[in-house]
């Protein structure tokens, strides 16, 4: 896909996904290593400490639709953390 020109992959372990039990980071970290394109992760993210989590690997962006509505994950609180404000 890489060589087509795809500039961004959305990765979903489906393993994960809807269960709030944290994303499959193993995982991502791997396909980060393989590809040079940016990630977005989805499945399994549940609060604050996951977004500081995928931030840290490197990950472009993050699907927390099940967060928000559980209401473990304050979106505004992610969106700060996730462009550097210094809670992190």
């Amino acid at each position: 896909m890489e060589q087509l020109g795809v500039k961004t992959i959305i990765f979903t372990d489906i393993s994960k996904d809807g269960t709030l039990s944290g994303p499959n980071l193993e995982m991502l970290q791997q396909l980060k290593d393989s590809v040079n394109v940016d990630l977005i992760a989805s499945g399994g993210i549940k609060d604050i400490e996951d977004i500081k989590a995928l931030k840290k690997l490197g990950v472009h962006g993050a699907i927390v639709g099940k967060s928000i509505y559980a209401k473990t994950l304050d979106l505004k609180e992610a969106i700060d953390v996730s462009h550097g404000d210094k809670t992190c």
